[in-house]
């Protein structure tokens, strides 16, 4: 099976057979290639000023799926370098059964951070992990580990 004209990352499979896979937002996806519904969210973007141009890339974890279909996702927003606004950042996503969203948690930024002609703001989420009680956890670029739920 090969999926065309959209990204497709780290899959995981559900208890149904549903694949699911990240790239600018998730995928979810039948055993048989056609897609079931998508939730896209910030895919990142470019902008130029007199001075040079700037790229926002956004990166994004692995699915996590809890035992009631719900489906974990976390994203980080990369600000690199002559970007005059904006920190790097990050967020968690439930996404229910169905592709709707059902909440979106911030877990953090990080401050520019300049050296000798460059500047970067880097954030990064990890792939979740879901305890037995259901406690969504991630780790982030910030030094910090999240338990959400």
């Amino acid at each position: 099976m090969k999926l065309q004209n959209r990204p497709f990352l780290s899959p995981s499979i559900g208890a149904d057979g549903t694949i699911y896979g990240s790239g600018d937002g998730i995928y979810a996806t039948n055993p048989d290639g056609t897609l079931k519904w998508k939730l896209r969210i910030n895919n990142g973007s470019s902008f130029c000023t007199p001075t040079g141009c700037s790229y926002v890339f956004v990166q994004q974890s692995a699915a996590a799926i809890g035992s009631n279909g719900m489906v974990y996702f976390g994203s980080g927003v990369t600000n690199l370098p002559s970007a005059q606004s904006g920190d790097g950042s990050g967020d968690v996503y439930a996404v229910a059964p169905n592709g709707t969203l059902v909440w979106k948690f911030g877990v953090g930024s990080i401050p520019r951070i300049c050296g000798p002609g460059l500047c970067e703001r880097i954030f990064s989420v990890s792939d979740p992990a879901i305890g037995p009680d259901g406690t969504v956890y991630v780790g982030t670029s910030d030094g910090n580990l999240y338990a959400i739920g």
